[in-house]
């Protein structure tokens, strides 16, 4: 087991932290996007400069709507920071139009050394739209080949490899389009255990079993693309953080609360109820 805590307390306080540049969208009601970013960012012990690239009416029962923001601003956001803060990995997550992906994907490119984390959002778990017509497409186009990994679940892995009849076929599909790591969540199948599966140039290179955890969760996917993005960040070979964030992302979840009258809310700070002390 991961234990963050650890993971804290071996970080050298006399260092800067490691900045994790994120993208997602806002939930007011903080299970998803930019709240899951900065609090398992910061539970990673890294530092999280947070870009909202939406507004969205939600709860923990559904979206109702979502607003995109100007890109030009975010534009200004993110070569503001760029510009201040040395960047050592990435985090995309709800981009809501092509307008945007095209606007990401030209930051992003001009710093092809900075692992990022593409967490492919389309829809919300708890139902309802965060992306508009042909978003799936323009992902694929323009952001897949400069991710260095792709956290998809099942429905979102066949969106971005449309023809394929099996994972590894769309894992290799995605891998054609220049991101050489997949790894597909197992959050939509129907059985005990959530199996994970990274996938390397369309080959399969490590598989994790999880007991399924009771009830629906709000963030999940966001919570595992922001603590492996932050564990990048630190300097982990993606195998180490592929398993240590699925750790901490199952451990969030089963401390979760349901603070809503819909999905749970993780715990993303659990490990802080354990009495650990800096000392």
């Amino acid at each position: 087991m991961l234990n963050t805590p650890c993971l804290c307390r071996r970080h050298n306080s006399s260092m800067p932290k490691p900045i994790v540049l994120c993208f997602s969208g806002a939930d007011p009601c903080g299970g998803a996007g930019t709240q899951a970013d900065i609090e398992a960012i910061s539970s990673m012990a890294c530092h999280a400069a947070a870009i909202t690239t939406a507004l969205t009416v939600q709860n923990s029962q559904g979206v109702d709507s979502y607003q995109s923001v100007d890109t030009n601003y975010l534009r200004a956001q993110s070569l503001s920071i760029l510009d201040d803060m040395p960047i050592n990995a990435f985090k995309i997550g709800m981009l809501a139009n092509r307008t945007l992906i095209t606007t990401i994907a030209d930051i992003v490119s001009s710093h092809q050394n900075t692992p990022s984390v593409l967490d492919p959002v389309m829809s919300a778990n708890t139902g309802g739209a965060l992306s508009d017509d042909g978003y799936a497409s323009c992902l694929r186009q323009q952001l897949l080949p400069l991710a260095t990994i792709v956290t998809p679940n099942l429905p979102e892995l066949y969106q971005l490899a449309p023809e394929a009849g099996n994972i590894a076929e769309a894992c290799r599909q995605i891998s054609k389009n220049g991101c050489a790591y997949v790894l597909v969540t197992g959050t939509h199948d129907d059985s005990d255990e959530v199996i994970n599966r990274l996938f390397k140039y369309g080959e399969l290179i490590d598989e994790q079993h999880w007991p399924r955890l009771p009830g629906e969760y709000h963030g999940s996917g966001c919570t595992l693309a922001s603590s492996l993005a932050a564990l990048l960040a630190r300097g982990v070979d993606i195998l180490g953080a592929v398993r240590d964030a699925q750790d901490y992302t199952w451990h969030s979840l089963k401390a979760g609360q349901r603070l809503g009258k819909g999905q749970t809310h993780p715990d993303r700070f659990f490990w802080a109820k354990t009495g650990w002390s800096r000392d």
